[in-house]
């Protein structure tokens, strides 16, 4: 079945996760996706842990291949001559070229968006730096662990008063992946429409802050909505054994009423020690061995269902397992096979979301570093069989 995004072509120059997760949204769902990477090594990300087994020793990232996926590879170092008329050729028969540069390595790679509009003006370029280019750390590149506390993430999680915690993976960089991607499709569809090209930067930092902007608008919310005004820190968190597992906790004291018809406890609506923020949180340990009591004797699916019904923040935590066996997601058919060259069948994570008439296509593995050498820069690009041997790029 033709993907939603077939005929689309995009040049992706990135590299770490960002970048990459962008790209790998629009292969997923039909684009042609050419990944430029260095010659020597390609895209780091290829050498991070942790590693599948492979039959011949190598290495073979995990999240590699996941963000890589419906991709084709060409090692070319577009920072010489030679890549830099590459880069021209493809910006001319592409529709999207995708690059997270910072400031400092656009102009050591001499890379001009502009220029390439210049080259075809119907062409979307999308940045996906870590600052703005217009930045006073236009310059800097960022951690997973620098960009969740920058973007105001972090504020987000663990208790008031205490070290910070990330959460794990890389969610920032995720979200700010996903982020890019959704406007990339704007942009095309407006250039598919009115002939106009554009050029779209939007930073990791930015994205995460913007997509968590709304956090900071729960006081005003929740107001108007006749809830407590310090709704978002009114809460006392925690992750609690259960017959089978655990349960993720989550508190509210003005949900002490729900709380206790579910743990058949009177009065605990007017109890003083859970009346406010204050009083949940000087006296949360005793309220948790309650809940503690009650999830004895529950599995985690039947402690979820209970409390959910009653519009209480329990939560089973899924092991790796679960998730694979889970009705749900089998029933959406979410996870997908993919045959890794050396590693045998491995199972990833699916679509994020399903199009009805045009679902996601089927996964193939990620590229083999410059394994679209030859197709890309001779049939694609019309460069000769010599220009390629003189490259050292056969």
């Amino acid at each position: 079945m033709t993907g939603a995004l077939h005929g689309i072509r995009v040049l992706d120059l990135t590299e770490y996760v960002a970048g990459p997760y962008c790209t790998k949204l629009l292969a997923d769902f039909g684009a042609e996706v050419i990944k430029v990477e260095r010659p020597s090594t390609g895209d780091p990300v290829r050498d991070t842990p942790p590693f599948l087994k492979v039959r011949d020793g190598g290495t073979n990232g995990i999240l590699f291949n996941y963000l890589n996926t419906n991709k084709r590879s060409v090692a070319i170092d577009i920072g010489t001559d030679f890549g830099k008329i590459m880069l021209r050729r493809a910006a001319r028969q592409c529709n999207v070229v995708v690059e997270n540069f910072s400031s400092v390595e656009a102009k050591s790679l001499g890379f001009d968006c502009k220029a390439l509009l210049r080259e075809n003006p119907e062409l979307v370029v999308t940045s996906i730096p870590m600052f703005e280019e217009n930045s006073p750390y236009s310059h800097w590149k960022l951690s997973e662990l620098s960009l969740y506390a920058l973007s105001g993430l972090m504020g987000l999680v663990g208790g008031e008063g205490k070290p910070p915690i990330k959460a794990g993976g890389y969610q920032g960089q995720l979200m700010a992946g996903a982020h890019a991607a959704a406007l990339t499709l704007f942009a095309v569809n407006g250039s598919m429409t009115t002939g106009q090209g554009s050029w779209i930067e939007a930073s990791a930092l930015a994205s995460c802050a913007k997509i968590f902007a709304h956090m900071s608008e729960y006081t005003t919310i929740a107001t108007e909505s006749g809830l407590p005004p310090d709704i978002r820190r009114e809460r006392q968190s925690g992750v609690l054994p259960c017959k089978d597992g655990f349960i993720t906790v989550t508190l509210y004291y003005f949900q002490m009423e729900q709380l206790g018809q579910m743990l058949e406890i009177t009065g605990l609506a007017d109890d003083p020690r859970y009346s406010s923020e204050q009083n949940l949180q000087a006296n949360q340990y005793e309220l948790k061995k309650e809940i503690s009591k009650w999830l004895a004797t529950r599995t985690a699916d039947e402690a979820q269902d209970e409390a959910q019904a009653r519009r209480l923040l329990f939560t089973k935590v899924s092991t790796t397992q679960d998730l694979l066996e889970s009705a749900h997601l089998q029933e959406r058919k979410y996870f997908k096979t993919v045959k890794l060259p050396g590693s045998g069948e491995v199972t990833f994570p699916g679509a994020p979301f399903r199009l009805s008439e045009t679902p996601m296509s089927e996964i193939s593995a990620a590229p083999i570093l410059g394994e679209a050498n030859q197709e890309f820069l001779v049939d694609f690009l019309n460069f000769s069989n010599a220009d390629l041997v003189e490259q050292d790029l056969k």
